[in-house]
């Protein structure tokens, strides 16, 4: 009887997600037409400043969650790169620590929208919109991509 109530839950998981799928042309099309008319966005997206560099950036198609090829594909609108540093020990040691780690991740920003994609990625530099900004050039204005840093500033 254990076995089966352990297979239960994903039996039980897999045949929902088979169901929740639909090959209908309407319903698909319907998904489509909301998922063209909305703003999408993540609103959490941590940054690593390796992925800054000339080599390896968000301009490329990253292993990474977001990226400008994987936000063209899916019509996202915006991504909030975040500037998150773990807390480390409470020392002055620690707080400089942390504060090289966080002045590292802007350098990183600045140094992609000024010197690796200047014409795909602009950082508005006024508040209150204290986004980092991401077009594509073929697009539209209204369907600018956009990936913004909060500002601590305004």
């Amino acid at each position: 009887m254990l076995k089966i109530s352990r297979r239960l839950p994903l039996s039980l998981f897999a045949a929902c997600a088979l169901t929740a799928q639909s090959d209908d042309p309407a319903l698909i099309a319907k998904a489509k037409a909301i998922h063209h008319n909305v703003i999408k966005l993540d609103t959490h997206n941590d940054i690593d400043p390796a992925n800054f560099t000339a080599n390896c950036n968000y301009t490329m198609r990253l292993t990474t969650q977001v990226n400008l090829p994987k936000m063209a594909e899916g019509e996202m609108d915006a991504s909030f790169m975040i500037v998150y540093v773990g807390q480390g020990p409470l020392t002055p040691e620690g707080f400089d620590n942390a504060y090289k780690q966080a002045i590292a991740k802007f350098d990183a920003i600045h140094r992609l929208t000024e010197q690796l994609a200047p014409n795909q990625i602009a950082l508005p530099s006024r508040p209150p919109m204290s986004s980092l900004c991401i077009k594509q050039a073929s697009a539209p204005p209204s369907s600018a991509l956009r990936m913004a840093i909060p500002s601590a500033s305004t």
